[in-house]
């Protein structure tokens, strides 16, 4: 599901893609750091954006760090960029800062110059643990596994089939 995120009284970003919390899974006592929007929906806990040539990688952050403010209660950000001409790519992903404010990058991959081949395989995986998903105080059902893979290879192997 992909929804427009309000970050602040005046920007609004639409990510790529985004998950949040169902209303029956939000408990009757909503945790505090939990946010809702002006329409009623809880912030996003996941979004993804993915980005293809225009923006720099300082944009890209920049971007990222904006949906970790203290008017979201977004928990994750995932990113992926893909620069066509050098036919190399970037993935990372970032978990609101403990005190509340702020996004943590995790990333295993370099900006240019010393950005990734799309062609070489990379053998990174992250393991997002859905505690950090979730966040505090939420309930999480049955049956989920302990965390989300986000493996570069089958990113990689995604971008190449559609360029």
């Amino acid at each position: 599901m992909v929804t427009d995120v309000r970050l602040n009284n005046r920007s609004i970003k639409r990510p790529d893609a985004s998950y949040k919390i169902r209303r029956s899974q939000i408990p009757q006592q909503r945790p505090a750091w939990l946010k809702f929007q002006p329409n009623g929906h809880p912030y996003p806990n996941v979004v993804i954006e993915v980005s293809v040539n225009h923006e720099e990688p300082q944009r890209l952050l920049a971007d990222m760090q904006r949906y970790f403010t203290p008017f979201t209660s977004t928990r994750v950000w995932i990113g992926v960029k893909y620069w066509t001409a050098e036919r190399k790519f970037w993935v990372g992903w970032a978990e609101r800062r403990r005190h509340g404010v702020g996004g943590r990058l995790h990333t295993q991959m370099s900006w240019p110059p010393d950005h990734h081949d799309i062609n070489v395989a990379t053998n990174i995986v992250y393991n997002i643990p859905m505690t950090t998903i979730y966040g505090p105080n939420i309930p999480m059902p049955q049956g989920l596994p302990l965390t989300v893979t986000l493996d570069t290879d089958i990113i990689r192997l995604t971008i190449l089939d559609e360029v």
